[in-house]
């Protein structure tokens, strides 16, 4: 039996309710539309991937996440220093809980790859309504061709 190589790859992430919001709007990082690599606050999520390098050469990816998000919105106004003790610091409001269990694929030959992922999100407490349950398929396919010319310079 041949054996894998592989690696694997666990992280954890944590973006306070008051993330991105200051008291002087004009200090925020979205003030003017510009983003900040996140689309929200007040989050976290577990992520552990497992890259097994398979005996035709692909690579095989399976995944698990964990993420809770918060009803915490960097677009809000930040509370008035009154307010600090009664507001939530992390996950404010109802949470919503969505497991990803996912797989992915990737290979080249010559010229050209194929890569891929896909997986189940297990929503709980969907939209932030309590009891509420949602399952979504998410995936992605993508074939690349690369093209190259060479020549040497004169």
């Amino acid at each position: 039996m041949a054996a894998l190589n592989g690696a694997w790859t666990l992280f954890y992430t944590r973006i306070s309710n008051l993330a991105y919001r200051n008291e002087d709007n004009f200090q925020t990082p979205i003030f003017f539309g510009l983003g900040t690599g996140r689309n929200f606050s007040d989050y976290d999520q577990l992520t552990l991937r497992v890259s097994l390098l398979t005996a035709h050469s692909s690579l095989l990816t399976p995944e698990f996440t964990l993420l809770r998000q918060g009803e915490g919105d960097l677009h809000l106004a930040h509370p008035p220093v009154a307010a600090y003790d009664s507001t939530p610091a992390f996950l404010s409001g109802v949470v919503e809980r969505t497991v990803r269990v996912a797989v992915g694929y990737q290979s080249s030959v010559g010229a050209w790859s194929l890569a891929g992922n896909g997986g189940v999100h297990l929503v709980h407490n969907a939209g932030h309504v309590i009891g509420a349950q949602e399952t979504r398929w998410v995936g992605r396919l993508g074939l690349t061709y690369r093209y190259r010319k060479e020549s040497l310079l004169p």
